[in-house]
């Protein structure tokens, strides 16, 4: 107990000693300087230091000491104060200086202590040798330690860096909240809370907007308030949209993680772009115009007044037109596709030797990009150009004609072939007198015979097929034409039911009737009769298909069960033309069966007349017994 009050004693000496010689004021030297690189960081952490201002005496020959200290003031006492002399820096024949050092874990100067995380100050005095207990603070400068048992992944990077953060030494099971420069982060992944023994694991948070240099991420326990903390460095980065990029397209750039408010510049290949300045958190965007840049690979920096910096390499690509196929016959469908082109604006397509009329447009999507079909208007062989603008850009491509066939009619999306339609191909440079095989998609359809010229021309009506492009194809055994022939793909019109009329009584081999349908691919139709409004397959006890009048019986071998009026059956039909389009159902409609003996005709005559005849017996025993009477 003895030793303990002079302990307590000592320190409230040393306490009393530290107030009175550290004074709480802050310094203002008369012409010195010092600055540091960050004012914030961990244990054991790199801080680059450097001044201006200093006498450097004469001769030049005068030092100086950097300490780190727990209490600001205007002199350190060697005997009593809370410090430690990190480095003693000669000074330069200017009075300058630049140097580093590591934040301390131990202050051992005066009374001894471990370096906790808070509020510690950085002092320059001059460097004297001890024969005196007191040196005069010249400078001063803040320095806010972070510590504590946590873990930060990775510790640089830029806005947006997803980091990882584990911890030790909380409370149990408790609620953590994790601060970046002092403004709370929502954690998006992982541990949100401590296990049993205080930790927690593998905690990730996004970098919110913030300028270059270091920043604090603290994790506090919300029920002990325990906290810890360490530092993330902020560097910049540069970001460009769309990639890659289209010389007809604007181009937007974006930096993040440079100088709060500082100049900023951008060049692509050393040539300036963009001058401005960066907002509070040092990000700032730009876009530029369509036509900028043509194609090439472009190196991209972006710098700040401040010195910081960042690079990309960044591609510009040309517009560029696609034609699949690239080669056929006349009357083919082509798919010609664009990328690059201005956005959302109208790209006219022109084909050679043909005039405006035959010009065909389509409209840019968001990021230039298009795709449209055309039909071979060529009937010769050769390369013709194919011409895409947008009034900004223009670009030729070429199709290839390797046919010299014909075929009538020519057909595209717009005006497309019919079933049943006639069509016409004719060809040259065949072989005399050999037989001509037609096929559509496979199918042989007609033949021919090959004149003296070695030409043909050969009529068939186009088949039932489906909806479509379809190859022609004709060949003599040792020449081929292809030809493209696009089959029609509108539906055929809605039917009006008749008959059984609705709620009516039908029979169980009931009658149907409907409107006729008209269609240039003609038609068959398809009946459904259902137990249920909703036609579900569950619910559908008859579909008849391809029935070519507008009218059906239904067979005796299908004959309907007898139902009521209260659930009777559901009815509907629809038109299918021949080129497999299948057009809307109609309104559906009611009808029931009756109950009762169903019996062929002959066999009910039979029953009248045996029910007649017993009639006239019962008649005449009747007027006997009467007569008896």
């Amino acid at each position: 107990m003895k030793h303990l009050k002079q302990y307590i004693a000592c320190l409230s000496a040393v306490i009393l000693t530290s107030a009175v010689i550290i004074s709480p004021a802050p310094v203002n030297a008369a012409g010195e300087i010092i600055n540091l690189n960050v004012n914030i960081g961990s244990i054991g952490q790199e801080v680059l230091i450097n001044g201006s201002g200093f006498d450097p005496g004469s001769p030049a020959d005068r030092s100086v000491n950097i300490i780190f200290g727990k209490y600001p003031g205007t002199v350190v006492n060697y005997s009593v104060g809370i410090y430690e002399i990190v480095k003693v820096q000669p000074l330069n024949a200017d009075g300058t200086f630049s140097t580093s050092f590591n934040v301390p874990q131990v202050l051992s100067g005066g009374v001894i202590e471990e370096v906790t995380q808070g509020t510690y100050y950085v002092y320059l005095t001059y460097h004297i040798p001890p024969s005196t207990n007191t040196l005069t603070i010249l400078q001063i400068a803040a320095f806010n330690v972070l510590a504590g048992e946590i873990s930060i992944t990775p510790e640089r990077g830029s806005p947006g860096t997803e980091l990882s953060i584990s911890g030790q030494e909380f409370g149990a099971s408790e609620e953590i909240i994790i601060k970046y420069d002092e403004v709370a982060i929502p954690i998006f992944q992982g541990d949100r809370s401590t296990d049993g023994t205080g930790s927690f694991q593998n905690t990730r948070i996004l970098v919110p907007p913030s300028a270059a240099g270091v920043h604090a991420v603290t994790v506090i326990g919300k029920t002990s308030s325990h906290q810890a903390g360490r530092t993330f460095t902020v560097e910049p980065a540069l970001n460009i949209q769309p990639s890659p990029g289209a010389a007809s397209s604007t181009i937007t750039v974006s930096g993040t993680g440079f100088g709060a408010g500082t100049n900023i510049n951008v060049t692509f290949n050393n040539q300036s772009i963009f001058s401005g300045t960066t907002d509070g958190n040092g990000s700032f965007v730009k876009s530029l115009p369509a036509g900028t840049f043509t194609e090439g690979t472009y190196l991209v920096n972006a710098g700040d007044s401040a010195g910081n910096s960042a690079q990309i390499s960044y591609n510009i690509l040309d517009a560029s037109v696609t034609l699949k196929p690239s080669a056929g016959s006349p009357g083919w469908e082509v798919t010609v596709s664009g990328v690059g082109f201005r956005p959302n604006k109208t790209i006219t397509i022109e084909f050679e030797g043909l005039s405006s009329d035959n010009d065909i447009s389509v409209k840019s999507d968001g990021e230039g990009n298009f795709s449209t079909t055309f039909t071979v208007p060529w009937g010769k062989i050769g390369n013709w150009e194919v011409e895409v603008s947008d009034d900004h850009t223009t670009k030729i491509v070429e199709f290839e004609v390797n046919t010299s066939g014909n075929i009538y009619p020519i057909t595209n999306t717009s005006l497309p072939g019919y079933v049943g339609t006639g069509i016409a191909v004719a060809g040259t440079d065949f072989i005399a007198g050999r037989t001509v095989s037609v096929t559509y998609s496979g199918t042989q359809v007609a033949t021919g015979t090959v004149e003296s010229d070695g030409t043909f021309n050969i009529s068939f009506p186009a088949p039932s097929s489906s909806s479509g492009p379809h190859i022609i194809e004709a060949t003599d055994g040792t020449n081929i034409i292809r030809y493209g022939y696009v089959m029609e793909n509108s539906p055929p019109p809605k039917t009006q039911i008749l008959l059984p009329e609705s709620g009516t009584k039908a029979d169980a081999e009931a009658f149907f009737d409907w409107e006729d349908v008209n269609d240039p691919s003609s038609v068959t139709y398809t009946l459904q009769i259902a137990t249920d409004s909703s036609f579900s397959e569950s619910y559908i006890i008859l579909e008849q298909e391809k029935i070519d009048a507008s009218e059906f019986t239904i067979p005796p071998q299908n004959k309907l069960n007898a139902v009521t009026p209260e659930a009777p059956y559901y009815w509907r039909v629809r038109a299918v033309d021949k080129a497999f389009n299948e057009g809307e159902w109609s309104e559906s409609s009611t009808f029931h069966v009756g109950f009762g003996l169903n019996m062929p005709q002959s066999v009910i005559y039979i029953i009248i007349v045996g029910a007649a005849l017993l009639l006239a017996v019962f008649t005449f025993w009747l007027g006997r017994k009467t007569a008896y009477y």
